[in-house]
C-alpha cells in the first residue's frame, strides 16, 4: 500500500478528498495533519475528527499544525467554505476536543520511520512542511513525493488576478518547499483543477446514501455561487483530483519545468511562475498539471466514492 501523509485545511474539497483517499484500498493513510488556510487550524483540526467519526474512521489520528503562515497573517476563505469550513456540516457530531498539536513532530518521525517511502499530499497552504524543512532540511531527500493543490499556471489566479488561493496565504511556505530539494514535487493547478467539474446531477451516482447526502449538502453554496459566475450548478473538485491522479497518474499530464513563486511584490504576490522557455538556465524542479482526460477523472472519483463503506 501506498503511504500517505494528508496535510490538509479542511474545507468543502478537502473533506471530499479525505473521504477519496479513505475509500482507496491502495492508499494507506498513516495520519492526518492540520495547517490554516481555508480556515484557522483550530476549526480545521475539529473538521477533520468530525469528519473521521462520521467516516467511521477515527483509528487515524490528526495532529494540528501551524496556525498562520510563515510571515504572513492569516486571510482565511471561509467567505467560500462557510465559517465552520464545512458550510454548516457534521456540527451535532461530537468528538473529544483532545488533538497532539505538534504535525511537525509526526511528520518527522514518520519520514524517518519510512524513508523514501512516503508522499505527502498537501491540499492547503504548504506551512508545515516549510517549518519543518526549515528546521531539518535533509529530510527533503528522504520524502518520497509530495502532491500539491496550488498555483494558476497559465491561467488567471482564484484570489487575486494571478495567484491560487493556497499559494497566495503562504507563498513563503511554497518558495522554501519546491526549492528545498523534493525530487518528485507535483503542483495540481488552477490549470486543470477549474476543469475537473462536479456536477449537480453527478450527485445521483453516489450510491451511499449518507455520503451523497453530505456531498450534496456540502457543496450546495457551492453550486449556488458557481451558478452564479458560470449558469450551471456545479463545483471545481480541486483538492479531490491531486488523491485521484495519486490513485491514477494518467489522469493528467505532466511535465517537468522549474518553477518559483513570488514573494515580495505589490501586485503579483503569490504568483506561480513557471520558466517554459528555460530562460533562467535552471534545472526543472516541479511537474505541472497541464491536461486533464475529465472522463477519466470522473469515472475514478465515483469508482473510488462507491468503495467508501460508513
Amino acid at each position: 500500500m501506498k503511504k500517505v501523509i494528508l496535510d490538509v485545511d479542511t474545507g468543502i474539497d478537502d473533506a471530499i478528498a479525505i473521504i477519496l483517499a479513505l475509500g482507496c484500498n491502495d492508499i494507506n493513510v498513516l495520519g492526518i495533519t492540520t495547517v490554516s488556510g481555508n480556515i484557522h487550524v483550530d476549526r480545521a483540526t475539529l473538521n477533520t475528527k468530525r469528519l473521521l467519526k462520521f467516516l467511521n474512521r477515527e483509528d487515524i489520528n490528526v495532529y494540528k499544525g501551524l496556525s498562520k503562515p510563515i510571515k504572513r497573517e492569516l486571510v482565511d476563505a471561509s467567505h467560500i467554505h462557510g465559517k465552520s469550513g464545512l458550510a454548516g456540516q457534521l456540527e451535532d457530531i461530537e468528538v473529544d476536543e483532545y488533538v497532539d498539536d505538534d504535525a511537525l513532530k509526526f511528520i518527522e518521525e514518520q519520514i524517518l520511520l519510512n524513508p523514501n517511502e512516503i508522499t505527502i499530499i498537501a491540499t492547503g497552504p504548504q506551512t508545515n512542511i516549510a517549518r519543518l524543512l526549515e528546521m531539518k532540511p535533509k529530510l527533503a531527500k528522504m520524502i518520497k513525493s509530495m502532491m500539491v493543490m496550488g498555483g494558476a499556471i497559465s491561467v488567471k489566479g482564484n484570489c487575486t488576478p494571478v495567484a491560487e488561493f493556497n499559494i497566495s496565504t503562504d507563498p513563503e511556505a511554497v518558495f522554501e518547499v519546491i526549492h528545498a530539494g523534493i525530487e518528485d514535487y507535483t503542483l495540481v493547478s488552477l490549470d486543470v483543477t477549474q476543469k475537473a467539474l462536479l456536477k449537480k446531477e453527478d450527485l445521483t451516482l453516489i450510491k451511499n446514501d449518507s455520503i451523497r447526502n453530505f456531498i450534496d449538502d456540502l457543496t450546495k453554496n457551492y453550486m449556488d455561487r458557481y451558478y452564479k459566475i458560470h449558469g450551471r450548478y456545479a463545483c471545481p473538485m480541486h483538492d479531490p483530483l491531486v488523491i485521484l491522479q495519486f490513485i491514477d497518474n494518467d489522469i493528467l499530464t505532466l511535465e517537468k519545468q522549474y518553477v518559483t513563486v513570488e514573494t515580495n511584490s505589490e501586485y503579483s504576490d503569490g504568483m506561480t511562475i513557471c520558466d517554459f522557455d528555460n530562460h533562467w538556465d535552471k534545472k526543472p524542479n516541479v511537474k505541472i498539471t497541464t491536461d486533464i482526460d475529465e472522463k477519466l477523472f470522473k469515472d475514478k472519483f465515483f469508482e473510488i466514492i462507491n468503495q467508501v463503506k460508513i
